[in-house]
């Protein structure tokens, strides 16, 4: 009986820890990828970026394939 009040209360604990945790992380987080996405010109600035980084790719891609082709 005793062994299971223990194994209760850790299990608690930890999931209270683990909770206090997450919440701490998710109150961080989510305001400020509301904040982020409110910005228009930063995030316009980096979806440039990461097209021209998709573009190389791209462009290195079709680059390997006519070298395979040959």
């Amino acid at each position: 009986s005793d062994l299971r009040t223990i194994g209760i209360t850790a299990a608690n604990t930890w999931g209270l820890f683990l909770l206090v945790l997450l919440l701490g992380y998710g109150l961080v987080e989510i305001p400020r990828s509301f904040w982020r996405a409110s910005c228009h010109g930063q995030l316009l600035a980096k979806t440039y970026f990461k097209a021209a980084k998709l573009m190389t790719e791209k462009a290195d891609a079709e680059e390997n394939l006519e070298d395979v082709m040959e």
